[in-house]
């Protein structure tokens, strides 16, 4: 069997009819590489609507997708083996049609992990690894380090498969070395949709307005930056805090039973990407209140849009913000976040929002994020 001029792309997370939003980064990424090479994309997901395996396929210009959906059991470890079973069946029908791929690109080391280990030994190719998980990082509610022993061995012996670990963040490359420190690493960060993302047509609200993009989970820690808010408010109560995330009862409740909240804070609900646009250019400062982080998405398009940025100082944000572009404050700290919050609200005109956004968009669109991809692929001998 020959090798052809693809890639066999091995996503652990991947939007899909699920969950839309799942693992739309490695999307993007996997789109600005299809400039270099056909990709052919093999994601497996549970739907507990099902009895039987369905598979959707879809062809788009450079990029393959191929979705199989598997009947979702209560069972944990029956879910896993039709994971597993599935995956390798839907994967070997594909190389037997196409041939051996150039390369093995998995997006998250687990579980699509374990498919990337039996095919690069099985058909000898390289493997290459990109990054983002928390879970490298002790502090994570569900850390690798936590694990049973034998799920964390499991774990050991599938990040050593990779030839090339491209991780988002140079806080999580440190992280994890600690599991394989032969492989090759390269931090590649996160691409931006700059079409989308820009600071072209920006129509500013007439009141100050902060902005909160998130999944409002444990891990954003939403319930502090309202908190914080509440006290912000006292001394500035005409500003106004948007923010865009699934629906939260919980936090809903809490805001309409403050009279300032109420009276500052909306819930715009979940977006598509280019309705997160809209509002990044209408708000003047992005606000994210993370526990624990890599290298947050929603942080780079906010400055590709030209806002200026308050975040925790967690994971990899330091490695992208600085004084021009934002500032970091202390993960858990109240007090910090609202000296912060006073600080953008009094000197916003300081920050060249122009300069934000072309510095962003050099760094995180497509073109960049592909040229630098391959530059690594090739310094490494994944490919020629």
């Amino acid at each position: 069997m020959f090798k052809k001029d693809y890639v066999l792309v091995l996503p652990s997370w991947y939007p899909s009819r699920v969950n839309e939003f799942n693992g739309d980064f490695n999307q993007r990424t996997i789109e600005a590489l299809s400039s270099k090479f056909h990709q052919v994309v093999i994601y497996l997901v549970a739907d507990k609507n099902l009895k039987k395996l369905e598979i959707q396929r879809r062809e788009n210009n450079q990029i393959t997708t191929i979705i199989g959906y598997y009947p979702k059991s209560r069972f944990k470890w029956i879910s896993f083996l039709r994971y597993f079973f599935n995956y390798l069946k839907i994967t070997n029908y594909e190389i037997k049609n196409r041939g051996i791929p150039i390369y093995i690109h998995t997006y998250v080391f687990f579980p699509a992990g374990l498919i990337s280990l039996y095919f690069s030994k099985k058909l000898q190719v390289k493997s290459v690894l990109t990054e983002h998980w928390t879970a490298f990082y002790n502090f994570d509610q569900n850390s690798l380090s936590s694990r049973f022993f034998l799920l964390k061995y499991l774990f050991k012996k599938i990040l050593s498969s990779f030839h090339l670990i491209l991780p988002v963040a140079k806080a999580l490359e440190l992280e994890m070395k600690k599991w394989n420190n032969k492989a090759s690493y390269k931090v590649i960060p996160n691409v931006v949709n700059t079409d989308k993302f820009n600071l072209a047509d920006a129509n500013k609200y007439d009141e100050f307005t902060f902005l909160h993009v998130s999944t409002l989970s444990y891990q954003k820690n939403p319930e502090m930056l309202l908190d914080a808010f509440v006290d912000f408010l006292i001394l500035n109560p005409k500003v106004k805090l948007n923010i865009i995330g699934p629906e939260n009862s919980h936090l809903k409740e809490k805001v309409e039973n403050s009279a300032s909240l109420k009276n500052a804070v909306k819930f715009l609900g979940e977006m598509e990407h280019h309705f997160v646009a809209d509002e990044m250019k209408r708000c003047h400062v992005f606000v994210l209140n993370s526990r624990f982080e890599n290298l947050p998405c929603v942080i780079l398009e906010a400055l590709c849009c030209g806002l200026p940025v308050i975040s925790t100082d967690v994971g990899g944000v330091s490695e992208i913000l600085n004084e021009e572009n934002g500032v970091l404050f202390t993960e858990g700290k109240k007090d910090e976040l609202i000296q912060s919050l006073y600080r953008f609200y009094q000197s916003y005109k300081k920050y060249h929002l122009a300069t934000i956004s072309e510095s962003a968009i050099r760094k995180y669109n497509f073109q960049t994020i592909a040229d630098e991809t391959w530059g690594t692929l090739k310094t490494n001998n994944i490919c020629s």
